[in-house]
């Protein structure tokens, strides 16, 4: 599944090339889903890879000066629960007191968990029973 990638964006590079999101399924079905979801999206498309065409079309991405592509994964969720919870705790309490009526202790800690949705980075919070998600961009940005 390919999409449009727009964090890949340069301002300093001169030669700008286009970003596209690679994400794997298992699951056709699921592939479709993210496709409709993204469906407005011009680079949106399902890749098979054992198709010949779909093959030569990824190689020519791959070699050309006219993509840049990254692939929609997570190498280790513990170590991004590690980094998100060193890194970003205050930024993360921050936007649960802007957003939330959650009335946090001190003493309480708010569980932190990742989800990707269709070539999105989700964070998830939860406190007591309480859950939030949203889009990591938004913690970052802060």
């Amino acid at each position: 599944m390919t999409q449009s990638y727009a964090r890949s964006e340069d301002h300093f590079e001169e030669k700008k090339k286009t970003g596209i999101l690679i994400s794997d399924y298992d699951d056709p079905g699921l592939a479709k889903i993210h496709l409709n979801a993204v469906a407005h999206d011009a680079y949106a498309a399902l890749l098979d890879i054992r198709k010949p065409h779909h093959y030569n079309k990824l190689q020519e991405m791959l070699q050309g000066d006219k993509y840049e592509l990254y692939w929609c994964i997570v190498r280790s969720a513990a170590d991004l629960k590690k980094r998100l919870d060193a890194g970003y705790k205050g930024k993360i309490r921050t936007w649960v007191e802007r957003n939330t009526h959650w009335n946090i202790a001190a003493s309480d800690a708010v569980a932190t968990q990742f989800e990707v949705r269709f070539g999105e980075l989700f964070l998830i919070l939860k406190w007591r029973s309480q859950r939030a998600s949203l889009k990591f961009e938004e913690i970052e940005r802060m």
